[in-house]
């Protein structure tokens, strides 16, 4: 999903070098782990020995990924529809 609203999207985020797009995906992360810190541990109060369980990968955490996805989508899909 992450890649294919990239695509959609990525002409709108009209980025003029891979460094813009780099710094858009780092915002993405950044944002990402912000909302997930804030609503887990402060809203819902969640345990921070469970928010890190969703970033380990041998307690099944797959959040590495997705947010590895993120940081680089912007980048390849500029790339795929030649915006860089």
């Amino acid at each position: 999903m992450i890649v294919v609203v990239t695509f959609v999207f990525v002409r709108w985020l009209k980025g003029s070098s891979a460094l813009d797009f780099i710094l858009v995906g780092t915002m993405w992360v950044i944002l990402t782990v912000s909302f997930e810190i804030v609503l887990g541990r402060f809203v819902l109060e969640v345990s921070w020995e469970r928010i890190a369980s969703d970033y380990n990968l041998l307690q099944g955490g797959l959040m590495l990924f997705g947010l590895l996805v993120m940081f680089f989508a912007p980048l390849m899909m500029a790339r795929l529809v030649n915006e860089i």
